[in-house]
């Protein structure tokens, strides 16, 4: 199989275009206070490296977390939606203050199917513009899970085998030779991020500080693992990888004939009306609030005053390359989570975890234990964007937060706090007490 589409283009179909976009939010844009490629590079690195904020640096041991796709809510409905969003609206208010990021938008979708979303902050601190419930962000690796999903539906319609290697769908394409263990490695490891690769080259980072508004073919992105020496053996561990994604997402396009984009396009965002979710394909992002490094940053927003990102988020591919909201975010974690687009065999399949830095990695998603049960959590990160969906599976919860900086580490401990105000009454209230 060869790669042969335009520069960010799909390896052998089409892509959605940037007309995709949704064009509701018009925020104004202003230069960046100074901002460095180099500094943003530096940045990007340690993005790449990222490790679940909340998680201890040893791997854990293997644990099992029950593989039923939902349980029944408890206490969560009893509040009317104003109640609910009053709370969440407390709590994301407390959460920005304490936390002095420019702005926040945190969205929760119910088990009756009610998603509420609110904002608080700036989504532009220096023309001092509010942060809109509707806004914007780059979801970066919380979108491995949409890929995630078109894998298991190629596998359920028979197409994809997850345990067969990929060798057998990429025969022909004649780079296939330099691709380390090719033979060897199988979909389920991409996904799993066991493949041994390990994640981009140096050389990658260098020219993208050089030339970092380029778009960047998928040929280019994949020759990262071509002639390299693999980090691990296949299957042996886990190691953090977009590239497996992106490997993943060749696959795919050989067994669907389509562009990935396309085919989630198809199959997931169309039927949930996620509206405000597209693919990225390049530095100008309709709708894109403006991002932060951090407070102590000597880059200010990471936009230009025409609206372009100081750096094409392009490159991202199947590791994350997917602008959203919060909304979006948390009704495709809850569809993604409590079998609206999984079967109870697929379901089973994600939460069959590896050992990770910090907990354990399933299909896309991070495989938790919370006091409020087990938990599901997908994050992403790219220079001035944060995000964090989590599904509380015994209260059929999704919760999500996107904040426009990526210097912060609080967002799965916000999750938790909204997660548990409206789930648990105090002795003898209801859950609306609990606000």
């Amino acid at each position: 199989m060869t790669l042969t589409r335009e520069a960010g283009g799909s390896a052998s179909g089409g892509q959605d275009g940037d007309d995709s976009v949704d064009h509701r939010i018009r925020l104004p844009c202003h230069p960046r206070s100074g901002a460095t490629v180099a500094f943003v590079s530096l940045a990007i690195t340690a993005c790449a490296g990222h490790a679940p904020s909340s998680s201890p640096a040893a791997p854990a041991a293997s644990t099992h977390v029950a593989s039923s796709p939902y349980a029944p809510a408890r206490n969560i409905l009893t509040a009317s939606a104003a109640q609910r969003r009053a709370g969440m609206q407390r709590l994301l208010d407390a959460y920005r203050t304490r936390s002095a990021i420019p702005g926040a938008v945190m969205a929760a979708h119910f088990a009756d199917n009610l998603t509420i979303s609110v904002a608080s902050g700036l989504a532009d601190r220096e023309h001092g513009t509010s942060m809109p419930p509707e806004a914007r962000m780059l979801a970066s690796g919380a979108a491995k899970t949409f890929f995630a999903a078109l894998a298991l539906d190629l596998a359920g319609e028979g197409r994809l085998n997850l345990d067969t290697p990929i060798t057998a769908y990429l025969h022909g394409a004649p780079w296939l030779r330099r691709l380390p263990n090719a033979d060897r490695v199988t979909s389920r490891m991409l996904m799993l991020q066991t493949s041994g690769y390990g994640s981009y080259t140096q050389a990658f980072y260098d020219d993208l500080a050089k030339d970092p508004l380029r778009a960047r073919e998928h040929l280019d992105i994949l020759k990262n693992l071509f002639d390299a020496t693999p980090k691990a053996e296949p299957g042996e561990r886990f190691e953090a990888s977009d590239l497996d994604y992106d490997l993943l997402a060749v696959v795919e396009e050989a067994v669907s004939h389509e562009s990935p984009y396309a085919e989630i396009d198809r199959r997931f965002i169309h039927k949930l009306a996620l509206h405000a979710t597209v693919p990225v394909h390049g530095p100008r992002v309709e709708g894109l609030v403006p991002g932060y490094l951090g407070p102590e940053s000597p880059v200010g927003n990471v936009l230009t005053s025409d609206g372009t990102l100081v750096v094409n988020p392009q490159y991202e591919w199947a590791g994350g390359g997917y602008v959203s909201t919060s909304a979006d975010l948390a009704r495709w974690f809850a569809a993604y989570c409590r079998g609206e687009v999984l079967t109870p065999k697929q379901w089973a399949e994600v939460v069959r975890g590896v050992d990770a830095p910090g907990g354990q990695w399933g299909l896309g998603l991070w495989i938790e234990h919370t006091s409020l049960g087990p938990a599901y959590r997908a994050q992403g990160m790219f220079p001035g964007y944060r995000t964090e969906v989590r599904w509380y599976r015994d209260l059929d919860l999704a919760v999500a937060i996107q904040v426009n900086i990526s210097d912060t580490d609080a967002l799965p401990t916000v999750l938790d706090d909204v997660a548990r105000a409206l789930s648990a009454p105090p002795s003898g209230g209801n859950a609306a007490a609990s606000f």
